[in-house]
Formats: structure tokens, sequence, C-alpha cells
């Protein structure tokens, strides 16, 4: 639908919607409907860079970096693990309370994964947004002091120090937002497990919460992992952007074809169980990120310094 009606909407290319548009910027709709009669021909065409199968693979690139590896793992699993308590909701909690398609859309509102029902992934973004500007104040303080740099001074987001410890920086608030995710998936599916329970007046409440509280805990994981792999690759937030998504839905994808298989084989409590625990993966690599990425960081920037002054003397 986006190739056949949008036209391209980039300003340096259709200016203010105005400019007539040529090749793939023009929608396919317009070779057999006449354009807006608004459309003029620019004074002159923006050189652009050439569109060819290296702008493809470029984001591909970027899972030669240890550190990027180290911060898409965890966030795809977290991704996989959210996509599958949503799309369990529907099965699960039809089968266990007995709900019509009305109230089932409503169940979803404590978790947030459909556009209309974002509770959770709200209060998690607005926190974890809220600790990542302290943090990064925080951790910026600290570098300013270790270097006698006054307080007024402010190092340059777009082009920070290789040696400034980003990864701490980011990283700094998301333990508890992972305890909280371990605990949570852990513990859902007990709540379901229990006919003698979920028959109780009211016990819909309790799996609906730790919905709430694992859509929180995620989407805070998630804000923190993409914000982390943007920082490590400046100037090229479309390909840290592409990767991340390739490596979540990849993940979300295979995570979504197997729960109903897990309940199946193994009941609703262990299946949860299981995924809390593989979602405690997350924690080494992170803290092997939060002690080894940044003296990676230093040594591929030596490196770098000095196959330039080889070539140079060369």
């Amino acid at each position: 639908m986006i190739i056949i009606i949008l036209p391209e909407t980039m300003r340096s290319i259709a200016g203010d919607g105005t400019l007539r548009l040529s090749g793939i910027y023009r929608p396919l709709i317009w070779t057999v409907r006449k354009e807006p009669s608004y459309m003029v021909d620019p004074d002159e065409r923006p050189e652009l860079p050439k569109i060819t199968w290296r702008t493809f693979v470029a984001p591909l690139t970027l899972l030669m970096n240890k550190s990027i590896v180290l911060s898409l793992i965890p966030g795809g699993i977290v991704y996989a693990i959210w996509s599958m308590v949503t799309a369990s909701t529907v099965s699960l909690f039809k089968a266990k309370y007995q709900l019509n398609e009305l109230l089932l859309g409503v169940a979803f509102i404590p978790n947030g994964m459909r556009s209309t029902s974002r509770l959770g992934t709200i209060v998690g973004s607005s926190i974890v947004g809220k600790l990542m500007n302290r943090d990064f104040i925080r951790t910026e303080t600290e570098y300013k002091r270790s270097y006698n740099l006054p307080e007024y001074y402010e190092l340059p987001k777009k082009d920070l120090p290789v040696d400034f410890p980003i990864e701490r920086s980011r990283l700094r608030s998301i333990w508890g937002f992972m305890a909280l995710f371990v605990f949570s998936t852990s513990i859902y599916g007990w709540t379901l497990a229990f006919p003698s329970f979920t028959a109780m007046p009211g016990s819909i409440a309790l799996p609906l919460f730790f919905q709430f509280l694992i859509a929180a805990s995620s989407n805070a994981v998630f804000a923190v992992n993409q914000t982390l792999i943007a920082d490590l690759c400046p100037g090229k937030g479309a390909s840290s952007t592409a990767i991340n998504n390739l490596v979540r839905c990849t993940l979300g994808a295979i995570g979504v074809a197997l729960i109903d298989q897990m309940i199946a084989a193994t009941t609703v409590g262990p299946t949860f169980l299981g995924l809390g625990l593989i979602s405690f993966i997350c924690v080494p690599l992170l803290l092997i990120e939060w002690t080894s990425a940044m003296g990676w960081r230093v040594e591929e920037a030596a490196r770098l310094t000095r196959d330039k002054v080889t070539i140079y003397y060369l």
C-alpha cells in the first residue's frame, strides 16, 4: 500500500510536498491517475546517494561489533518472551475465564501490545526515559570530574569521547527492570495454572497485573536497548534501528510460533517459568557489556588510529 499510494516526504526531495517527483519517489497510483495540480518542477534536483545492494546489506555489518551483538541479544530475548505472553493471551484467557470477544480485547489493556491499549508500555517507557536522562547527567558529571573539566562544559552528545562510559550510563537502571521482568514472567504462568484459583471471582486481576508488570519492564528494557545501540552507531540511526528490529522480530516470530506447543507440552505454569529462566540469560550478557564494552571500543579506536598512521607513512 505504501508503494502504491504514498509519495516521498523527505524534505530534501519533496520540499514542502509540492515538488514533482520521479522514479522510486513517485507513488505507483500516479501512473494511472493524474498527479495533484499543485506539483511543480524543482529548480534543481538534489544529488542523492545511489541505492545499491550495499544499502540493504550495510545494517548487517553491525553484527560484526561485539558490543552491538551483546545489546541485540538481550533485547531480542525480552521482545520474544513479551510477544509470547501477548500471543497466548487470547487462547489462555478464553479457556480459563470463558471471555467473549469484547472482554478479550479489554484484557489487552494492561499489557499494551495493541495500538489502542498501551498502559504497561506507556508506564515502562515513561519511567525509563526519565531514568536514562538522570543517569546520563550523572555519568557525564563523573566523567568531567575525572578529567578536571569545568562543570559548565557539555560533552558533544553526537560525538562523545571514545573513553566515555556510554554503556554504564545507559545500563545503570536496567538491572531493576530486568529483575522485575524475570520475576513477573516466572510467576505469570502459575496465576493461570490452577483451576481452583481461576474459578474464583476477580481472580483474573492477578494475571492481568503480572501482564502489566511484564509489559512495563520489557518496554523499559527495549528503550534502554534501542538507545544504547543508537549511541554505539553514531550517524547510523536507520541501520541500528533496522538491525535491532530484524533481531527482535526474528526471535519474536520464532517464539510466537512455539508458545502454543510449549504450553500444550508442559502446561502454562512450567512454560512461563522456563521463559523467565531463559530471560535470566540476559543478565550475564549485560554484565559483560557493562565491564568490557568500553575497553573494546578504546582498543578499536587505537587500532584504527595505528592503521591510519601506517597508511600515511606508506
